[in-house]
């Protein structure tokens, strides 16, 4: 999606998910930085963080999640973002808030 079908989707309610499996291994579609800014365009309270890990060869969820949560915070996003983003917005979604 480009950056303004990100907005018009978040406009209709639709959370957006960036997983750490996108930015790693030989299949690597985005890097980071380009995660940063799609993220910083919709605003945190719209976007979802995961790890789509579980092949063979890859980290473990635990390990991936840690290391993508490590890669946004020098990107400059705060632990609490990372918290919306990873707990409280895929919760919300869920209806377990």
């Amino acid at each position: 999606m480009t950056i303004e079908q990100m907005k018009r989707a978040t406009t209709m309610g639709a959370y957006l998910e960036f997983v750490y499996n996108a930015l790693i291994g030989p299949n690597k579609v985005f890097e980071l930085p380009e995660y940063a800014a799609a993220i910083r365009a919709v605003g945190p309270d719209h976007c979802i963080l995961s790890s789509d890990l579980g092949q063979a060869g890859n980290p473990l969820h635990p390990d991936g999640l840690e290391a993508f949560f490590r890669g946004l915070r020098a990107q400059g996003f705060s632990a609490a973002e990372i918290d919306q983003m990873s707990k409280t917005n895929p919760a919300s979604l869920l209806g377990l808030n």
